[in-house]
Order: structure tokens, then sequence, then C-alpha cells
């Protein structure tokens, strides 16, 4: 806090009141804003990484599909949506998504979908059964 919210000794009850409701109140913002930033917690992390999976899976056809067993589409495919969740949530990790921002990142995992070049490949792959 400044200076120009401190209490001093020559202010009236109204003042000292009025500042103190002033300071409460930059309190809270700044609780809030922090709040906000604060990253996810370990559980919702792992909720986010085990839809992820799941996600990554369903959109490579499944574990038996010839696109989830071909590891360079499946790695091209991690690494799309790493890059992809990375810039949108601007993090470094996936633990360090913003509290705030849990439930934009459940719909983004749910509606998320690769680049049309890589979804055509997967089809081939999945069409020819290779």
């Amino acid at each position: 806090m400044t200076n120009s919210l401190m209490i001093s000794p020559g202010m009236s009850p109204d003042q000292s009141q009025a500042l103190m409701a002033e300071n409460y109140n930059a309190l809270i913002k700044r609780v809030e804003r922090l709040e906000g930033e604060y990253p996810i917690m370990p559980r919702q992390n792992q909720q986010l990484n085990k839809l992820r999976l799941s996600r990554i899976i369903e959109i490579l056809g499944g574990k038996d599909s010839a696109a989830y067993k071909n590891k360079h589409v499946r790695t091209q495919v991690q690494r799309a949506f790493a890059k992809d969740y990375k810039e949108c949530f601007e993090v470094d990790i996936y633990a360090n998504t913003p509290r705030a921002s849990f439930k934009k990142a459940l719909g983004f995992i749910a509606d998320w979908l690769p680049s049309f070049e890589v979804g055509t490949k997967i089809r081939q792959l999945n069409k020819k059964g290779i």
C-alpha cells in the first residue's frame, strides 16, 4: 500500500473510515487478481491431463486404430495439442493453467481438433488400417 493510503492522526473519523474502506477494496481486488492467476490445484491438473489424453485417443480413432499405433502421428497430435493449449492459456506447462481458466480449459480440450493436414493423415491411416 502506498503512503497516501495510510491513516494519519490528524484525519477525521469520516476520513479514516473512508480510507479504510478504500484500503479494503484495494486489498480485495489484489486478492481476487492473485486468486485468478494462481495455478490450478494438482487434482485439477490430473483431471485436465486425463481429459487431454482421452481426447487425443478419441481424435486418433481409439487405441486400436492405425493412427494411434503410428507413434509419429500420435506424437504429432500430442505436440499440436500442447502447442495450441499453451498458446491459448499463455503457460509453459499444463500445471500453470490459471485457476480462473479451469472451466475454459475443460472446454478447450473437449472442442480441440488438429489441423486439417493432420486430420487428413489420421483419416487416411485409419482408412488403410495400417
